[in-house]
């Protein structure tokens, strides 16, 4: 009788999280129409904005059933392995504070990295599917018909479309890279120590000169590495925010102003998912516990050749940028949207924001609050 009771009250306990969680995660999925707090005109800001709309199903049944049955184990799990990591990189942190001091030793970081992030990735139930598409007329047209395809060719950087937190995640495992990084990040429980452990850069974005010293930097790091003093890459998302999965955003300056060579990777989302890892506009925190409550999701990777700049490049895409850097940026861009079929747009940080803050206030601003102009992200 005791069992049954205990049953029926940790049902209704689940049901009222699960509900509650629901709530906080239909304010993303809503599709009424807001009120533009000047003109007092109706506006669809799903359609002004589809770049972050959330495209999966929202499901609170699907929801209640796996807050009932697993989420909270694999919530458990998932400190587990945070902490086994965390564990693992103190072990060895005079290692990554110089790497090459010491290869075998930051070899066995890296190996630690990537088995403790897959386990991650397979007990969220993500499954990493790696997916070939033709690119060298894509490479030649931008790039030049004698453009050189070294698949030895070393790479300081890997830039990435961005779709959610398990981006990261997903190139911690294949790749053991560190990251550009808001400098808040440093203080998340589990993911700040290990984000400091794996030698990301943080930055602090709304203070300029925090963001010029980024730049020399990133600058120096990318030449450390060419030069043996750091073993792994960087990993770094120019779109500076996340999308849906269907759209690149314009490219910022931290990866290519020092014209360097770096490694594209395009990732590729299903269509019509009960949960998809794109978040969009919508919050990380929610997808990651929303991510808990399904069975898993799959994520197809296709990892590109290393782009470098040419002289055909700067001479026939002049008109793509007023800056080296700029024409850089700009092929990069277009290589990986005609590759991967995804549709490039001009939005930035400061339009997600302005379609989030519609959502939760329910009225639309054409300029965005002082407080999201100040986070915005300019690497």
């Amino acid at each position: 009788m005791s069992w049954m009771l205990i049953s029926i009250l940790y049902g209704i306990v689940v049901f009222i999280y699960s509900y509650w969680f629901y709530k906080k995660n239909y304010v993303y999925y809503k599709p009424f129409k807001y009120v533009n707090s000047e003109t007092l005109d109706t506006v669809d800001v799903h359609k002004l904005y589809p770049e972050f709309r959330c495209l999966d199903k929202l499901s609170f049944l699907k929801i209640f059933i796996g807050n009932y049955f697993f989420s909270s184990i694999k919530f458990v799990i998932n400190v587990f392995l945070a902490i086994m990591q965390i564990i693992r990189l103190k072990q060895h942190s005079r290692n990554l504070q110089n790497p090459s001091s010491n290869s075998e030793e930051w070899k066995i970081v890296s190996e630690t990295i990537s088995f403790w992030t897959t386990w991650l990735l397979r007990i969220n139930g993500i499954k990493i599917i790696r997916k070939n598409l033709p690119y060298e007329e894509v490479y030649k047209k931008y790039l030049g018909e004698d453009y050189p395809f070294d698949p030895n060719e070393r790479y300081s950087l890997i830039i990435s479309n961005h779709t959610g937190f398990y981006d990261i995640i997903m190139n911690m495992s294949i790749n053991s890279a560190g990251f550009l990084s808001k400098d808040e990040t440093k203080q998340v429980p589990f993911v700040g120590t290990i984000a400091k452990g794996i030698n990301c850069l943080f930055v602090k974005r709304e203070n300029a000169q925090d963001r010029a010293r980024i730049f020399e930097e990133l600058e120096q790091r990318q030449r450390d590495f060419y030069a043996g003093n750091i073993l792994s890459p960087l990993c770094i998302f120019p779109e500076g925010t996340t999308t849906n999965g269907k759209y690149i955003l314009k490219f910022k300056k931290g990866a290519f102003f020092s014209l360097l060579p770096l490694k594209p990777q395009i990732i590729l989302l299903g269509d019509n998912l009960d949960y998809s890892v794109a978040i969009g506009a919508s919050s990380t925190a929610l997808n990651y516990f929303r991510s808990l409550c399904y069975c898993g999701c799959n994520m197809y990777l296709c990892e590109l050749p290393v782009i470098k700049p040419t002289e055909y490049m700067f001479e026939h895409y002049s008109d793509l940028g007023n800056e080296k850097w700029e024409v850089y940026a700009e092929v990069t861009r277009k290589i990986m949207c005609e590759i991967g079929g995804l549709t490039p747009s001009d939005k930035t940080f400061r339009d997600s924001k302005k379609y989030e803050n519609s959502l939760l206030k329910g009225t639309y601003h054409e300029e965005t609050e002082d407080l999201f102009m100040s986070n915005e992200i300019m690497i």
